[in-house]
């Protein structure tokens, strides 16, 4: 049995104000070591004690009606709250054990949060338009030859920084519209509508109770100014199930509103307009 603790790793995912803090070991197989976390402007000398962590000790966690394998366990976490968007931090957590720790102790670590300038990471791939009177046949999603639905758009904006346009209209809905490619963290995938043209996506065949109007199934994607009307779930962020290995994350649904909801006539459950499903990191709604 190995008591004492030896530290690991220190991964920081950034978001735009915010700063998941997690520092792994190895040992303390007692359980009795502790962690502080603390940070600071890369820019000052001050360092401020931050929210208390928690340790995940777990062997196995449960994942689809079953145990599996704990990826992440062994593992002081914490988040860092109110921070200023493109703004580096510093980062250290500092191990305790009564059974002696070995390895760098404090393990540092500085990040920068994500500019919440979302234009400046989007509109900078290919552009694909969508319209009532385009054509998925025999369009090339070109501004003169729209395709005539945004899943045909979704299968050819593949790559990152690529943005989808959508004219003006109302798009009757036979299924849900899936995205399943997404950016990066420096392009992200855009999809909205054209300049300031009202789009609305009418789901009031209640296309797919599971997946909803619109299943965004990739990270870093912007989903901007469309709006949905009728169903029992508009949006969908992440998988269908909840395998806490696939993580979701970095997704923005802005300026979008949902109308003429109804209640899932076959659950108690309300209707759900934006459902986050999976792992995630960092999602952001402006609605």
């Amino acid at each position: 049995m190995a008591n004492g603790t030896t530290t690991s790793t220190l991964e920081l995912v950034p978001t735009y104000n915010c700063i998941g803090v997690r520092a792994s070991f190895i040992g303390d197989d007692n359980g009795n070591n502790t962690a502080i976390m603390e940070y600071k402007l890369s820019s000052n000398s001050t360092w401020i004690t931050g929210m208390n962590m928690t340790v995940d000790r777990r062997a196995t966690v449960a994942s689809g009606g079953s145990q599996k394998a704990n990826t992440w366990n062994l593992q002081w976490r914490a988040s860092i709250l109110g921070l200023s968007p493109n703004t580096s931090y510093d980062v250290r957590v500092t191990f305790a054990d009564s059974d002696g720790i070995t390895g760098n102790n404090p393990i540092t670590g500085t990040v920068s949060t994500r500019s919440d300038d979302f234009d400046s990471v989007s509109y900078n791939g290919s552009s694909f338009y969508v319209a009532i009177n385009g054509n998925d046949t025999t369009g090339t999603g070109s501004l003169a030859t729209p395709y005539a639905s945004i899943q045909k758009a979704a299968t050819k904006a593949i790559k990152a920084g690529d943005t989808i346009y959508v004219r003006s209209g109302i798009y009757v809905l036979t299924s849900g519209i899936i995205i399943s490619n997404g950016g990066s963290g420096t392009h992200y995938k855009t999809i909205c509508n054209y300049l300031s043209e009202p789009v609305t996506l009418d789901n009031s065949a209640d296309v797919s109770v599971t997946l909803g109007a619109v299943q965004i199934k990739a990270c870093y994607v912007r989903f901007k100014d469309i709006d949905i009307t009728g169903g029992t779930k508009s949006i969908l962020v992440g998988p269908t199930n909840f395998p806490e290995e696939l993580q979701i994350h970095d997704v923005i649904v802005e300026g979008c509103s949902v109308t003429d909801a109804k209640t899932q006539s076959s659950s108690t459950r309300p209707y759900i307009g934006i459902q986050v499903g999976g792992r995630s990191e960092s999602f952001t709604t402006t609605m």
